[in-house]
């Protein structure tokens, strides 16, 4: 709500993270109590809801220069890590913002948060 209705780049790692979510989210619901069907459903609708931002273009597939993020995540990691506890992923992600020249970083996660407002992005929390 904070940015209107911006369009968001959507890179593989975004996609590998949200499929991920998904499939971990009917993962542990099924171990839990819950119930198959119901939990395959409910992935399906998600997985809907998603390919509508898509479609939409809401959420924007952008391609990333891989070695270039690489590079830039491992300087990132140099960096720091040993002072914020990033993981390596939460560094991608940064890395993959900078290597884009992202206007805005939106995270759910403070140490990532913390790593791109190091590195000068303008960050909207989502906690």
């Amino acid at each position: 709500m904070k940015l209107g209705r911006p369009r968001l780049m959507y890179t593989p790692l975004h996609e590998l993270e949200v499929g991920n979510a998904l499939r971990l989210r009917s993962y542990l619901a099924a171990a839990g109590s819950g119930k198959p069907g119901q939990i395959k459903k409910q992935q399906v609708e998600a997985e809907g809801r998603l390919q509508a931002l898509i479609r939409r273009q809401v959420l924007v597939p952008t391609p990333v220069k891989w070695e270039e993020m690489i590079r830039e995540a491992m300087r990132l990691s140099e960096t720091h890590t040993t002072r914020l506890g990033t993981r390596a992923l939460d560094i991608q992600q940064v890395a993959a913002a900078l290597v884009l020249n992202a206007e805005v970083f939106i995270t759910a996660d403070l140490k990532q948060a913390r790593l791109a407002k190091a590195m000068k992005l303008e960050v909207v929390s989502v906690m």
